[in-house]
């Protein structure tokens, strides 16, 4: 493929360095390998050196490295297939700057059907989380801004193959880690050392390539997992300093895993002067952001009357994507979050921003790199006010996050930050939820009816549906129980009290207990959700509407009726 689709000076002498299990290629081409090369390639253009034994995709690279005596070499998989004239604009590059690894574009196979396929203007850029997660994601607006069609584009990580590189200088950064293991991690470690060392990745989108979409087809002896936290971990105690300690939360049998000697590769790092790992997350990665730094609180962010906390859906990409709540698991990647001495709030990779859905204005993940800055107060009573709308995050029925007008003493609205690593386990926020619970209703038996009931109102109303029933049923029979008690029972037809939060119906609480008769009539607590405008706002919302200043005195609760029960 490769000389049939570049210009003939320019192609150098492959290695084609085979694993001894993986391919046995003259069962595949159904005759022997050698006469294949032999009729269908010109004399001495390909070497093929086999190897006795497996020994992985990367010692495989680093055996066919060996053999290569060009000024530049380029690394492949077998399911790839090179574009025509690849192999010039990643020469230019690397001919402007040898330090250099310049990738090609990745476009697309079908594996049943070979087709070559391709989106147009789309242009690859690969990341990776702090779990060690790889994936494809968007170039920001910043970087491609001014450039054309073919100019270089800023990488952050490689994919593995498909890139070609100055053979000198790979020799002097230390070609590939050859304590690693069959494969994985190698991609992350070399464009580390790349970057940290004084080189650079750039991708070349005319240079185009062609990948086949695979499951993943090589046998791990030791285990897959096993042998990528190995070559994870030689990377990581190399390169990482102390961030690290954020990948072996989410990978622990990694930290007390013998991975062997690491003295050539820190020795290797000293000699190269190369720059600490922060020079990298502010430069290279800026969107992966080390959850503690420059941050005034960060950790679990938890609601207060439930165990749910925010949640980033382990969202990778660009956004907008909503913002969610889960079951508190304090998980840094998924719920670990971080509000920035630059007031900005930020999960792993996103930060959260306001936009308008329908006539709500609710919270989203967006990049915090590209578009219009969103900050945020955490305030005294324990709010997250979004400065640019003026509004408070709100947990509403659903459960979902909304952001309303902000008021203090709303129980919906009050949130804490919980420190990754904070002792304080699920189960004591459980306890201490319970707590609160018992409080309230203990705090309602001083209070007169008409007071205890209006409260009762104003909480269901902004409870999510997570709302504890058990804690429900004790406030509505206490409150029937104590009107009951001051006022006595009318005549007329019994009923039961319901107590229905929006359109969830719950069970029927009958009368209070210790009582011989139920409570005539029925009160039904109708919730509705606060829209937008219905507080006491004093900003414009991102959308330029201004909320009301006067709160709408139309609250659900239908006094009339309730009136009926007190006389």
């Amino acid at each position: 493929m490769i000389q049939l689709k570049s210009a003939p000076p320019l192609v150098p002498l492959p290695a084609s360095c085979r694993d001894f299990w993986d391919c046995i290629l003259s069962a595949a081409l159904k005759e022997d390998l050698d006469l294949y090369l032999q009729q269908h390639f010109p004399e001495n253009l390909v070497k093929v050196v086999r190897l006795p034994q497996r020994a992985g995709l990367i010692r495989a690279r680093l055996e066919g490295f060996r053999h290569v005596t060009t000024e530049v070499v380029s690394f492949f998989d077998s399911h790839m297939e090179v574009n025509v004239d690849w192999l010039q604009p990643l020469l230019v590059e690397i001919k402007r700057d040898r330090r250099t690894v310049a990738m090609g574009h990745l476009d697309y196979i079908q594996p049943d059907t070979f087709q070559y396929s391709y989106v147009p203007e789309y242009h690859t850029r690969y990341g990776f989380d702090w779990r060690l997660v790889f994936f494809e994601t968007y170039f920001l607006k910043s970087q491609e801004r001014g450039k054309t069609v073919s100019d270089p584009l800023p990488g952050v990580v490689m994919v593995g193959p498909a890139f070609a590189i100055n053979s000198d200088y790979f020799r002097e950064i230390g070609t590939y880690d050859s304590g690693m293991k069959i494969w994985g991690g190698e991609n992350l470690e070399l464009a580390w050392r790349v970057w940290l060392c004084g080189g650079r990745l750039v991708h070349l989108p005319c240079s185009k390539i062609g990948h086949i979409a695979r499951p993943q087809p090589y046998t791990f002896p030791e285990g897959r997992y096993e042998t990528e936290i190995h070559n994870y971990k030689r990377a990581v105690e190399v390169w990482m300093g102390p961030y690290k300690r954020f990948v072996y939360e989410h990978h622990p049998r990694m930290k007390e895993l013998d991975v062997g000697d690491l003295t050539e590769r820190l020795l290797l790092k000293k000699n190269l002067g190369c720059r600490n790992f922060s020079w990298f997350l502010k430069n290279v990665w800026p969107e992966l952001y080390p959850y503690n730094d420059n941050a005034t609180h960060w950790g679990g962010v938890t609601h207060l009357s439930e165990t749910l906390c925010l949640d980033n859906g382990e969202f990778l990409f660009v956004g907008p994507e909503p913002l969610r709540t889960k079951r508190c698991n304090f998980n840094s990647f998924s719920q670990g979050f971080s509000l920035t001495t630059d007031r900005r709030l930020r999960t792993t990779l996103q930060c959260v921003g306001v936009q308008e859905e329908g006539e709500d204005m609710v919270p989203v993940l967006i990049t915090c790199n590209d578009g219009a800055v969103h900050t945020w107060m955490y305030t005294p009573s324990k709010q997250l006010k979004h400065d640019q709308t003026g509004l408070c995050l709100q947990l509403m029925q659903g459960p979902k996050l909304v952001m309303q007008v902000c008021r203090n003493g709303e129980d919906s609205q009050v949130w804490e930050f919980r420190e990754q690593g904070d002792p304080t386990s699920i189960a004591d926020l459980e306890v201490d939820q319970a707590q609160r619970h018992r409080e309230r209703g203990a705090s309602m038996e001083t209070k007169s009816p008409v007071q205890m009931l209006y409260e009762l109102e104003q909480q269901m109303r902004n409870m999510s549906l997570n709302l504890h029933q058990p804690i429900l049923k004790d406030f509505t029979a206490l409150a029937a129980g104590q009107v009951r008690q001051n006022f006595g029972t009318p005549e007329g037809e019994g009923q039961k009290i319901h107590a229905a939060p929006g359109n969830r119906q719950h069970p029927e609480i009958p009368g209070a207990v210790g009582h011989d008769k139920p409570i005539s009539r029925d009160l039904i607590f109708t919730p509705r959700r606060p829209r937008l405008g219905e507080g006491v706002a004093t900003s414009a919302s991102a959308t330029g509407r201004i909320a009301s200043s006067k709160r709408r005195q139309s609250h659900a609760l239908d006094w009339k009726r309730v009136d009926k029960v007190w006389r």
